[in-house]
């Protein structure tokens, strides 16, 4: 399960982007904390190419102050390496606003339902060499 974390800064009235390439199949884990101080001025979003994915409506954000998200969003990436955009939008005037973002990756057999398919798949590979015998 590969792990990233991203320090997104933005200085007043700026929006920075930050890329990131991600390994795995899909994205497991997203947790975006916003540290006390920033009052709401710093707005996040992470797309993928121009689409939006998080949050997943069009032109929505996350923003905050001492606050926390955390979302298990499942999002099968398009392709391998997967490469994300995040924006940092600091809508402030006075000081520059940064948040932290963990982002976690997950491959397929990672999953419960791949350790099914592969623990299946040697049960069948062990049953055709019995057979063969």
């Amino acid at each position: 399960m590969p792990v990233y974390h991203i320090t997104a800064t933005a200085q007043p009235g700026e929006t920075e982007k930050y890329e990131v390439w991600l390994d795995g199949d899909f994205l497991e884990l997203a947790r975006i904390s916003f540290p006390e101080g920033s009052h709401g001025l710093l707005r996040v979003w992470l797309c993928y190419g121009e689409k939006q994915i998080l949050p997943w409506d069009e032109g929505q954000y996350f923003s905050g102050n001492a606050d926390i998200y955390e979302i298990q969003p499942a999002w099968r990436f398009p392709e391998q390496p997967c490469r994300l955009i995040i924006y940092a939008q600091n809508t402030g005037e006075q000081y520059p606003h940064g948040c932290f973002i963990t982002l976690e990756s997950k491959y397929d057999s990672e999953t419960v339902a791949g350790q099914m398919v592969n623990s299946f798949r040697k049960w069948l590979n062990s049953l055709a060499g019995i057979l063969e015998v």
